[in-house]
């Protein structure tokens, strides 16, 4: 038998069907492999990426820890002070309500007064006690 009447036979049809069939299967199979490969590398990039941002805050975060200025500035929260100096407690003043006082009415001489007169009454009448001024 020779090969043309062999490929045109009903046996030699099925047989060529079969390897096209099976090679484009293995074709399949080969791209989803690569899509499947291509994806993960996506997302390990993406990681990557990440863990070198948290490493670069890690690092930013230690060069700041290490300080002069954090190491002050934890000292001073812990209620530490350097010698000869005084240090005032303004957590027990009182708060002024955000609500503004919608009865007053500025007094005629307030208005005329200048600006450093008004300083003066201003301080006047802040009222301080003994308690709020602390030295630790």
């Amino acid at each position: 038998m020779d090969i043309q009447n062999w490929f045109f036979s009903s046996k030699g049809k099925l047989i060529l069907f079969v390897i096209i069939l099976s090679m484009s299967w293995i074709n399949i199979f080969y791209q989803i492999n690569i899509y499947s490969c291509s994806q993960i590398n996506e997302q390990v990039t993406k990681q990557n990426e990440e863990y070198t941002r948290q490493i670069s805050q890690f690092e930013n975060q230690e060069a700041y820890q290490n300080s002069a200025l954090f190491k002050e500035k934890q000292i001073r929260t812990e209620g530490y002070k350097y010698r000869g100096e005084t240090v005032v407690d303004v957590s027990s003043l009182e708060k002024v309500p955000n609500e503004p006082n919608l009865n007053y009415i500025p007094d005629q001489d307030s208005q005329n007064a200048s600006n450093l007169q008004r300083w003066v009454v201003f301080l006047e009448n802040i009222q301080l006690s003994e308690s709020t001024i602390s030295c630790i």
